[in-house]
């Protein structure tokens, strides 16, 4: 996930959570320049689709970096912090299809305190310095010292 935002930093650049809003008119232009599927021809729609994602991921990932829990369940992704849930995936899909007005995402990102979280990934990844397999365990005796 992180890989894709990072590809398309510089559209994200300056983006802020609010800020989404005024992208919505440069989705078409910016889905034309995101490279399709390898065998696949996406249709403008599909293209304007895939932008909005885009915007979509970059925000879950800046609230992930930005202390929000994940919840993960079958058919469920979606930050969280303490009571407040979010699913950017379906809040930037409302947007773009008019079910969401302006106003109230404008409001819900005050209410959240993410009005002005950054999208662009740049610099923002922390980088792994431990592989997965080299984590200490419950039962490794060298993680109890």
């Amino acid at each position: 996930m992180a890989k894709v935002v990072t590809e398309h930093a510089e559209v994200l650049k300056g983006v802020t959570a609010e800020s989404i809003l005024t992208q919505l008119s440069k989705l078409h232009g910016i889905g034309s320049r995101i490279p399709e599927p390898q065998g696949m021809l996406l249709t403008p729609g599909q293209r304007t689709e895939r932008a909005g994602q885009l915007f979509a991921l970059a925000l879950a990932l800046a609230l992930i970096e930005n202390r929000w829990e994940l919840n993960v369940q079958p058919g469920i992704f979606q930050p969280r912090r303490g009571a407040d849930y979010f699913n950017p995936f379906v809040a930037v899909a409302e947007l773009m299809a008019g079910k969401r007005s302006h106003d109230g995402w404008i409001q819900q990102c005050k209410t959240f305190g993410i009005s002005q979280l950054k999208l662009s990934a740049a610099g923002s990844v922390v980088p792994v310095t431990q592989s997965l397999d080299t984590q200490p365990t419950l039962f490794d005796p060298e993680a109890i010292n």
